[in-house]
């Protein structure tokens, strides 16, 4: 098995490249698995889909699980689910993935996106989450009960760059897919003001995945943009579900979001690259979780990553 805190310094180490806010959107880095499943007969509609998918993916990455034992796989588990070792400064990095389940009223689009450097384990990603999903989401706490996603569509793609259309001169709107999830000391914070500062601040955390860092200079323009644009979450509404850690042995876990639209209102150029970014890193926290997806109007969902879908399966054949 990977020693934890030498895989987390080897991947975050090394000399980074500093840029330009403007350049940032160019060098880009990640890969993503897009995956339609059937809707089964007996589904509910939870908040709490993206968890239960992420089990179901976890399940296939775990040391002791179904899935085939390879090296790649167990970087993902350490990289993915294993704690995180603290790092300088003493906080713990961002997991290098964001997941996201939604149900569109005819099937469940499952969608997860590798960030910097762990795209290079694509394939084995993309094998373990249709073989968690096939086995089955569970329907009851600890995993107990599972229910099939037959998968009816599988697309990998590699994203080298984000394109960026004209952004809008002054105005927004956000529309949450998944609850959005924003903590300040502990707790869950019942609005979206803090939305960009934090955004800003993953997008900063991140970057090194990728070998880059922020410069000086776009870093403050970024944060006096912050502090002139207005967030008006006034059509969002407030969702509370349950979530069971299979790691604290079963314990349930009352967990609240907002979903709904976010308009920002204000000078948002400086912003325009980073809430593309968003898009793919999601608002908020617990990204892995399924957390904070977001779309941005009059935008489609491949505006920012155009890049052709991959054949899937590549070098790896389902058992």
């Amino acid at each position: 098995m990977n020693n934890p805190l030498g895989l987390w310094e080897g991947f975050l180490g090394g000399e980074k490249v500093c840029v330009p806010l403007e350049a940032i959107s160019h060098l880009w880095q990640a890969g993503c698995i897009d995956v339609v499943c059937h809707r089964p007969g007996v589904f509910e509609e939870t908040p709490g889909l993206s968890d239960r998918v992420r089990g179901a993916f976890g399940r296939q990455l775990h040391p002791g699980g179904a899935g085939p034992r390879r090296h790649d796989t167990d970087i993902l588990w350490t990289l993915l689910f294993e704690s995180m070792p603290l790092l300088d400064g003493g906080r713990a990095p961002h997991r290098p993935a964001v997941l996201s389940a939604v149900y569109d009223g005819a099937n469940i689009r499952v969608r997860l996106m590798l960030l910097g450097d762990v795209r290079r384990y694509l394939n084995a990603a993309a094998h373990a989450l249709r073989a968690g999903l096939e086995h089955g989401i569970a329907v009851r706490p600890n995993g107990i009960g599972r229910q099939p996603l037959p998968v009816v569509a599988m697309t990998t793609r590699w994203i080298e760059g984000l394109v960026l259309p004209p952004g809008p001169d002054a105005e927004v709107h956000l529309h949450f897919l998944t609850p959005l999830s924003i903590r300040a000391r502990g707790r869950s914070r019942r609005s979206a003001s803090g939305l960009l500062p934090g955004l800003v601040q993953k997008v900063a955390e991140i970057l090194p995945m990728m070998g880059l860092t922020l410069d000086e200079d776009s870093r403050r323009a970024v944060l006096r943009a912050v502090e002139h644009v207005t967030v008006e979450d006034g059509a969002m509404i407030l969702t509370r579900w349950k979530r069971h850690s299979v790691r604290q042995l079963g314990r349930t876990i009352p967990m609240e979001g907002m979903t709904g639209r976010v308009t920002l209102a204000g000078p948002l150029s400086d912003l325009w690259p980073i809430l593309a970014i968003g898009t793919q890193i999601h608002g908020g926290g617990m990204g892995l979780f399924g957390l904070g997806r977001y779309v941005v109007a009059g935008f489609d969902d491949g505006a920012f990553s155009p890049a052709p879908p991959l054949p899937w399966p590549g070098d790896l054949a389902l058992a």
